[in-house]
């Protein structure tokens, strides 16, 4: 017991406040609890997830947050993170340089300032409409018309440092062994 007592503090906190309203949530879950100051709460069972699948609004959601996740997580900020950490190996120290000056200028924008950068490209007038419409390609309201895609690019936008950071330290810690035996074996 005494090896594991400095961790005594963190993992009371980590009951409290992590532990305790993960299992308040499940309680309430099975309850008819509303958010609108109800007195009195009932056991519903299973009734809440039987009404929120047979939803078409709950199941919308769900699949928007599939495609964001997928979109933007998965393919968006590891792929390209990825892409960009494996680029900037090869590349001259300038290059290197300026690519992560540039993305990771994106993610320590204060997010006030981000969100007026991602309006402005993606509004009526804004940025992306002026390119296309210079290609001669049509434009839209971005904001309206397809708003998981621009939710999505700009969650890319925000984390694909982060990605690229963490792949970028990953790389660097491969033995320049490994890297010229591949070389040699093509």
């Amino acid at each position: 017991m005494p090896r594991f007592l400095p961790l005594t503090p963190a993992l009371a906190l980590l009951l409290v406040f992590l532990a305790g309203p993960i299992a308040y949530c499940v309680l309430i879950a099975f309850t008819d609890l509303q958010l609108t100051g109800q007195a009195q709460e009932s056991f519903v069972g299973l009734d809440n997830f039987r009404r929120a699948f047979r939803d078409d609004a709950f199941l919308n959601a769900v699949w928007l947050t599939l495609v964001f996740t997928v979109a933007s997580a998965l393919v968006g900020q590891n792929t390209l993170g990825l892409a960009l950490a494996a680029l900037m190996q090869r590349a001259s120290k300038p290059v290197r340089t300026l690519t992560g000056g540039v993305v990771v200028t994106a993610w320590v924008l204060p997010e006030v300032v981000a969100g007026f950068l991602l309006y402005a490209f993606f509004r009526r007038e804004g940025t992306l409409n002026a390119v296309l419409d210079w290609l001669h390609l049509p434009s839209q309201n971005w904001l309206f018309t397809l708003p998981i895609l621009a939710v999505s690019f700009a969650n890319v936008w925000r984390g694909t440092a982060f990605s690229m950071l963490v792949y970028s330290a990953a790389l660097n810690e491969i033995p320049k062994e490994i890297t010229e035996a591949a070389e040699v074996d093509g």
